[in-house]
């Protein structure tokens, strides 16, 4: 086991070593400092490894540790699982931080953690059983607690509100970014908690690949944010929509029935209002905006438009974008994704192709 260690610790270092170097040398790309926090959460994860190497050194015949939520792990690892949670606040609210946020942001990691700092004795626990044997103790449920406050962060994560127009992230990135820190903190507690091997060794490798990826993600597929205007069309983009030959807004016959006045206000909260530029908008949204529910706003969708609600949103956006870069084709590419909607340069690139044919990118060089 001290082998595979071993190999488990070199793999975490080397990738959040790369990971932070790499968000390090392009931290001036953006406005603000996301790629700062995660380069600076990565390097910690490499000061840790480190660490790990001398413990391995002094027990290389044996398990690590001896003691289940030893104090030391217990405090320390919640410190850097919170710091985890700098990154997505950034990238949901760019200008959220400021100096006393961020102290009232670890003010529950400084309460947890007074007992410790203090120096209070912390009684030795050896087995699973002894948290319950010993579970009325301050020393023993003081620990339950603190391994408690990860869940607290992520629900905040969950339910903090921040505006699309102003931000690089949507609900379902939210959501994917607080699951993988609910698995890393299984993993790391998992081992605090049982001292099986296989737990702590799965955590550092996934550590590793937890940076490779939202690293990836920085530089690669993130969409900084830009001013979006909420106006309607202009007349001129109107006019263009409709003679477009691929445009979404498909001609219909009119009559008088409920099913016609739905798509009138569905076409009214797309077209008019624009909402297909929320990155947020589905279809159970929709249907809320034009008080109806999904099911007859799929079957408008599917009688006056065509095709199905994702394929009409994409196809509005599409058309955004085509109209824009008709009218300027040297504009930024990455800030028209955003304006459309889009939170991902591979989706964005990925629909516009599907409907034009083409890459973005070509398509302005052929204009």
């Amino acid at each position: 086991m001290f082998q595979f260690a071993i190999i488990a610790t070199t793999i975490e270092m080397t990738l959040c070593l790369s990971c932070s170097i790499l968000l390090w040398l392009r931290r001036r790309e953006t406005g603000d400092k996301s790629r700062h926090v995660l380069a600076g959460v990565s390097f910690s994860c490499v000061v840790w490894s480190v660490g790990k190497y001398f413990e391995y050194i002094g027990h290389p015949d044996a398990n690590i540790y001896t003691n289940i939520l030893s104090p030391e792990h217990s405090f320390f690892g919640l410190l850097c699982l919170i710091l985890y949670f700098f990154y997505p606040v950034i990238v949901m609210r760019p200008r959220w931080f400021s100096w006393r946020r961020v102290l009232l942001f670890i003010l529950p990691w400084l309460l947890v953690s007074l007992p410790y700092l203090l120096k209070i004795p912390f009684r030795l626990l050896t087995h699973a059983g002894d948290i319950l044997t010993y579970i009325t103790e301050f020393n023993v449920w003081w620990r339950v607690l603190t391994v408690s406050i990860v869940a607290v962060y992520m629900i905040l994560l969950l339910i903090l509100p921040f505006n699309w127009r102003h931000s690089s992230a949507d609900s379902s990135w939210v959501r994917r970014y607080t699951l993988a820190i609910a698995l890393m903190a299984v993993f790391y507690f998992g081992y605090q908690l049982t001292l099986w091997m296989p737990f702590h060794l799965i955590h550092q490798v996934y550590v590793g690949l937890f940076f490779v990826y939202y690293t990836y993600f920085e530089l690669e597929e993130r969409l900084m944010p830009v001013t979006i205007s909420s106006s309607a069309p202009t007349a001129e983009e109107h006019e263009e929509i409709q003679a477009h030959p691929e445009a979404s807004d498909i001609a219909a016959s009119v009559s008088a029935d409920t099913s016609d006045h739905l798509w009138r206000r569905i076409k009214h909260e797309l077209d008019e209002k624009q909402a297909w530029k929320n990155p947020e908008l589905t279809v159970d949204m929709l249907s809320r905006l034009v008080g109806s529910n999904k099911t007859y706003v799929h079957q408008a969708f599917a009688t006056y438009g065509g095709t199905n609600y994702k394929d009409y949103v994409n196809r509005r956006r599409v058309d955004f974008i085509v109209i824009e870069l008709r009218s300027k084709p040297n504009q930024n590419l990455e800030n028209l994704f955003y304006r459309a909607g889009y939170r991902s340069r591979t989706t964005a690139g990925r629909n516009f192709k599907e409907i034009m044919g083409i890459s973005p990118s070509d398509y302005a060089a052929s204009l």
